[in-house]
Order: C-alpha cells, then structure tokens, then sequence
C-alpha cells in the first residue's frame, strides 16, 4: 500500500435510514476505486459490508463495517452503518471514530424520519456531512423536490454539487455545477434550471474570506478554484450542506462522489487539534500515539478483533502501548486494515486510519490507547438506553448455564445488549433497543451455542408493604418424641415512608427472648418479607419491632425462633391493611408535532401523568411518569403509533400503590400461578 500522510486521509461514515441503499452505494465506491474487482450486492449476499450470515440471510446491514481504498491520491476509510433503529448504537460508535459524514437518501422517500434523526445526530456531534440523493433512476423520484425539501428542513445552506442529466426516472449522469474535477459542467440548456443553487455556492464560498467577498461584491464571480476552496472551508466548519446525485446500484454519480469527498472533506490536520481536558491530541504521526477502540467482534478465524481510530501518533505492528482505562500494558503483534471479510496487514497506522487489533487480552470497547507517556482517556459515549426488556428461559432443562454464557458473550460486542438476572423476580431478562435485535441475537445463540430459549414478557417487580400499625403472635411448639422446639415471638409491624426500608427493633425486657435468639427473629422476618402476603411481591418500607415473647431451656432453637419470627411477621402483616405497590417510571418521549395528539391520549390510556413538553431541535418532547406495567411492550407501540419516527427512554423512579382493581386482578393471576404450580 503507498505511503500517506495525513492531510490526504479521509475518515467517512455512511449514514442513512433502512432501505436508503447505503451499502450498495459502499459497494460501488468500493468498486469505483479499484478496490473491488467487482460490484458487490445485497441482493445476492455478496456485498463487502454485509459479511455476518445473518446480514446475508435478512438483506440489512446488523453492524458497523470499516471500508478502506484510495482515489485520487487520498486514502479512504468509510464505515457503512445499519439503518434499522434497532441498530443506533452502532450508528452513534461510528459518529464518535469519524470526521465527516454522508448521508445517503432515497430519491422516492424523500425526507423521512429516520433521516431527520441522523441528521440531529450527526449536527450535534458537530461534522460536516453531505446527502447523496440515491435511487433517482427510480420510478417517482425527483432530486430537485428532495433538494426543496431539505432546503426547507435545514438552516444551513443547501446547494447541489451535482445533478442529473434529467430531473426524472431514466437518468443516466450527473453533471458538477460548478464544472472542474470529476464530471462535466452543466450544459447550458441545463443550467438555468440550477442558477439559483449555483449562486448559493458563490455565496457560501465567498463568505468564507474577506477577500472573497470583495471581489465577488465587486465582479459577481470567482474562478472555479475559489470556489472550490471557499467551499471546501465552509463544509469542513459545517457551515454548508452540499447534496449529491446519484444511483448507487446503477453506478451513476458514484466517481462524482468520491471525487468530492477527495476534495472537499476534511483531512484528520483539518479538523484540528482535539482538547481532552487540559491535555491536547494533535493529529500528527509524529506525535505521541492516542487511539480510540470503538468496537469490537468475534471473528470466526481471528478471533477477537478490536476496530480502532487512531487520532494521534503512529500505531504500529510489534509494538506495545498502554490502555489508560485498565492501566494495563497490551503487546501488538498485527495491525490490520478491514475491507468486510478482508483483513489486510500493514505495518503502520496514522492519525485518521481505522484499523484493526487482534486478540487483545486487557482491552474493550470503549478504551483508550496511548503511548506510554501518556494517560489520556476518551470520555465514555452516551449511547441510547435499552426499551426492549424480555424475560428469557431456556427450553432444555440443564441448558441454563450455556445460555448464560452465550448472552454473555454475544451482548459483549454490542453495549446497546444487556443481559442479567433480576433478584426480584428470578428472571433472566434481556434488553435491547428492538425486537428485531432481540431476534438476531437468539438466532446467533442457537447457531453458535446450540441453546433455544423462549421469550416471555417480564415479571413486573411490585412490592408489597403496610398501611397502618398492627400486631402478631406466634407460639411455634412442636414435639417429636425426642428434643422438641419451641419459641414464641411477639411482633408490632409499623409502616415507614417510601424507600425508607426495612428497620428491626429489639424491645425485649427482662430476658423474655434471649439476645441470641433474636438475630434468628429477624432472619425469619426477614425470609418471609421476601414473599408478602398478597401477590407475593417481597415487603418493603416497614419497621418491626420484637417486644415479648418466650423460651424454652431445652427445646428452643435459632431454627425455631426463626419459624416463629415469620409466623408472627405474617400475622401481623395481615392485619396491617397490606397494599400493592408498582414501579414507576420516569419517560421521554421524543416524536414529530404532528403525533403529539396520539401520544399523550395513549399515555392517558396508559394511567401515565404528563410532567411537560418541550420543543427539540424540531421534535416535540414529552414527559411523564407512567406505570412499568404499561410499557412492557411500548417499543412496538409507539413505532405504530408514530410510523417508526418516536423514539423514548425510560427509568425507575419510584413505587405507588396499584388502584385497587388493578391490584386485585394481580393478586388473582398470582393464586392462579400458584395453583398450577
């Protein structure tokens, strides 16, 4: 591979929503720089991306894929992301590892709300990014009404850097508007048609020096080089949006493309030194080495692979360097370049290059790796919370172990995946961020661990506790023939505010108990709090106090105190007036104004309380306290209700009292639970 430096780097992501064609348009980038020896397809599961068999099986992209080729005297690396929403958090990974962006539309669709959030994403990390308006061979596609439509949507200049022969399915080329470089100029029929966006890029380029501006004040044109350069600056402050034509299956605007991205995206020295608290990270080869592990997969045949970005320095093969996050030493054996399956040796990598580690013992996703000098740490990326949480049981018995293992491993490689037991319930839940994540993963634990499981809707955790003050009594006596037992407990059970716990009080005078039998008390209260007396929810917020009771010389045991400290617990927990407690939980809603109706009339549906609604960045975001028992399966049903444009995070803030029918209809589903038992 020719050597590089670094402002010839370029370090891409390919963003768009599901069905946009972005992985065929990596494809044919790939293909058009000679890195391919052919076009790879969805379609006939030979794509460069879409290496996973599972990718292959569904036809959409699952993970994020590093790509690497050169054109035009610059070195390329692209990572081609899901568009599912189910796959955000691999979206949001790779936003962290880039310095631009294109986001590639479909030209039928037009604006959708996938599109939108990418966009919001991609705004707020602060990169250039630019559309590649795909599928205009298309039957119903128009470039120029997607161009009004974003036009309409933004607040940053738009203006298109190609466009096709014909505003109409057919196409066949596109043409630079400004002329220069890749494609042709505009013939002058054509050209009318675009003047308007043409002097939009005079503008934007001349607003980028003052020198510009007086000569373009003063003549009304700049030559195609200050233009390109005037360009060139407002893109990389992401002051501009340029817009591309193109069919990506088709081949067509493809050249055009990269031929863009080689001259107008910025190089790693572009975008600049990169302040880390007081430390710098300078994208220099020569300085100090900084890197940034922002994945990591388990490769059939390597093994473990960790994708990194290199920010700083020169990481090179044989070497050693130091993770700041485990202050662990890892040795370097080989550094590889990811072209999908392809793993390409190399014997270095500067500032803008994704590579490739394998088998790294002390390091994960997330980590920092520097040169021993120094101990910089990239700050942990804020990742969607999960909305999907299914409970999960093995369907051979004796297969609970193996399942554990391999969620265990298989959620490792993606933290938007949790899997853990919850202590309440007994349950093995597993958390996503969709259903259909949800699936893919059973698919991969049956093929590589040879476990089935079956999903079922999570136990709600409910809590039970007391209303009022009451008393209990027990005299446990038992006689077999030989030793017999004997204690008796006295108990008094007061209520204690919400999350107060539970309190245990010794009040015995005059040695009715001795002291160490009454540990044994509380360890009996205690057993029976773990199952109340209601829907067997365990008991939660109360004070017991212990104030009287007796004992045997002979026969009374810590096994017997402790039978009678949960005999008496449970009297007095029967006649304390006992209630059902819910969670709830804290959520945020986040949909387009023209939802807001069927949202907050479904919350209402949902026994949810709207705390307030806000506007951002164009969505309207609502939030309310809704019981946890509401939104078991909310993911589904706020794709439905809003046509997969909502999104939501939720979190526990505290327990209620379940209204008394609803508690009833629990507490009925449990004596029925318990008698098919």
């Amino acid at each position: 591979m020719a050597d590089f430096e670094v402002k010839n780097v370029r370090t891409i992501a390919i963003v768009g929503a599901n069905g946009s064609g972005k992985t065929t348009l990596a494809d044919a980038m790939m293909f058009a720089a000679g890195a391919a020896s052919r076009q790879g397809s969805v379609d006939q599961g030979t794509s460069l991306s879409d290496t996973d068999e599972e990718e292959k099986a569904r036809k959409i992209s699952i993970r994020a894929i590093p790509l690497n080729c050169q054109f035009n005297g610059k070195n390329l690396f692209f990572i081609d992301t899901p568009g599912y929403a189910d796959f955000w958090g691999e979206v949001i990974l790779a936003l962290e590892a880039v310095d631009a962006v294109v986001l590639v539309m479909d030209g039928v669709s037009g604006l959708e709300s996938q599109t939108k959030r990418l966009i919001n994403a991609v705004r707020r990390k602060g990169l250039p990014f630019c559309f590649f308006v795909n599928r205009l061979d298309k039957e119903h596609s128009r470039f120029s009404a997607v161009l009004d439509s974003l036009a309409a949507a933004l607040d940053l200049p738009v203006f298109p850097v190609t466009v096709p022969n014909d505003d109409h399915p057919g196409f066949k080329a596109v043409y630079r508007l400004m002329g220069g470089g890749e494609g042709e100029a505009v013939p002058s029929e054509l050209e009318s048609r675009w003047s308007g966006y043409r002097e939009k890029v005079v503008e934007a380029a001349a607003e980028t020096d003052d020198a510009l501006i007086e000569k373009y004040l003063g003549s009304g044109e700049l030559s195609v080089e200050e233009i390109r350069q005037g360009t060139r600056k407002s893109f990389i402050q992401a002051r501009v949006v340029p817009v591309l034509a193109g069919s990506a299956l088709g081949c067509v605007g493809i050249k055009e493309l990269m031929g863009t991205i080689a001259d107008l995206f910025p190089s790693p020295q572009d975008r600049g030194v990169i302040q880390m608290g007081k430390d710098k990270v300078e994208p220099r080869s020569d300085a100090p080495l900084c890197a940034w592990v922002f994945k990591s997969i388990t490769d059939p045949f390597v093994g473990q692979l960790s994708y990194l970005r290199i920010w700083s320095g020169t990481l090179r093969s044989d070497s050693e360097v130091h993770n700041t996050v485990t202050g662990k030493k890892e040795r370097i054996s080989h550094l590889y370049l990811i072209n999908g399956k392809e793993q390409v040796g190399i014997s270095e990598a500067i500032p803008g290059y994704i590579a490739a580690l394998p088998k790294l013992k002390q390091t994960s996703l997330g980590d920092t790796l520097c040169d021993s000098s120094l101990e910089l740490r990239f700050p942990p990326v804020e990742l969607p919370s999960p909305t999907v949480v299914m409970a999960v049981y093995s369907k051979a018995r004796g297969d609970e172990e193996k399942l554990a293992q391999g969620f265990h491993k298989l959620v490792s490689e993606d933290p938007t995946l949790s899997f853990r037991r919850n202590e309440v319930t007994n349950e093995a839940l597993i958390t996503a961020l969709g259903d259909l994540q949800i699936e893919i993963l059973l698919s991969r634990l049956r093929a590589n661990f040879k476990v089935d499981v079956e999903l079922r809707l999570p136990r709600v955790p409910y809590r039970e506790t007391i209303v009022v003050s009451a008393e209990g009594h027990t005299k446990y006596k038992k006689q077999t023939g030989g030793r017999g037992q004997y204690a008796e407990v006295y108990l008094k059970l007061e209520p204690r505010a919400r999350g107060e716990g539970f309190e245990f009080v010794d009040k015995i005078v005059g040695g009715a108990i001795p002291k160490g039998y009454l540990t044994s008390v509380e360890k009996g209260i205690k057993g029976a709090m773990r199952a109340g007396v209601l829907a067997g929810a365990s008991v939660v917020d109360l004070r017991a106090i212990c104030y009287d009771g007796s004992y045997h010389e002979v026969d009374s045991s810590n096994i017997a105190f402790e039978i009678a400290g949960s005999k008496a617990f449970k009297d007095a927990m029967e006649k304390a007036r006992p209630v059902l407690l819910e969670p709830i939980m804290n959520v945020t809603i986040t949909v387009p104004k023209e939802y807001m109706g069927n949202i907050t009339g479904d919350l209402n549906s949902r026994r949810g309380r709207i705390s307030g609604v806000e506007q951002e960045s164009g969505y309207q975001v609502i939030r309310a306290q809704v019981p946890m028992a509401e939104m078991l399966r909310y993911s589904t049903e706020l794709r439905s209700l809003t046509g997969g444009s909502g999104q939501f995070r939720m979190e526990f803030d505290h327990h209620e009292e379940v209204p008394a029918n609803i508690a009833q209809k629990i507490m009925q589903q449990h004596q029925k639970e318990k008698q098919d038992e």
